[in-house]
């Protein structure tokens, strides 16, 4: 099941990253932008990871989404019309201080960042906490990046319904 959704991840990624260098090879390049990216430079920015409420991210997040609801229909009405809602809810992600970021905060969020932590040894500057609450599905969605040497991992956590056993959604830059 997990490979499935990392696999459709992965896909609807690479087809998001190049529908977006398609676009960006249409804007025009001002001061201040990467040629081919929608992330704007400047000093304040860690350059090993997208800003929280970057537009190419924000359309991979949508792709990855529809894609769960595609694989995973809701089977009452109401449900399905409140998921097809939840997924057309623009998320803004913020970004959220790792410091401030306390257990009782998420649980989920919290047993990720420590598996990554411990099992991968990374550190608080390998990875990134963003959260968007979604007013649809009445709860917060969060959004950890993991810095894996070549690669980013996107994980979107509380988005999917707890009923579910994967409360996960993964998907790789």
């Amino acid at each position: 099941m997990k490979f499935r959704q990392v696999f459709i991840g992965c896909y609807f990624s690479f087809m998001a990253v190049a529908f977006a260098q398609g676009s960006a090879a249409m804007e025009p390049v001002t001061p201040g932008r990467s040629e081919g990216s929608s992330v704007l430079l400047n000093s304040a920015q860690d350059p090993n990871f997208p800003l929280c409420d970057d537009a190419v991210l924000k359309l991979k997040i949508k792709n990855v989404i529809a894609m769960y609801e595609k694989l995973h229909p809701q089977k009452s009405p109401i449900d399905r019309r409140q998921r097809a809602l939840a997924a057309k809810k623009d998320m803004d992600f913020s970004k959220i201080d790792l410091a401030d970021f306390k257990p009782s905060d998420n649980r989920e969020v919290a047993t990720q960042m420590i598996m990554h932590k411990l099992g991968d040894g990374l550190s608080d500057e390998d990875l990134r906490l963003c959260a968007s609450f979604n007013p649809i599905i009445n709860k917060t969605v969060y959004l950890l990046m993991i810095k894996k040497k070549p690669q980013i991992i996107y994980e979107i956590i509380n988005y999917i319904p707890t009923s579910e056993k994967e409360n996960i959604l993964t998907f790789t830059d």
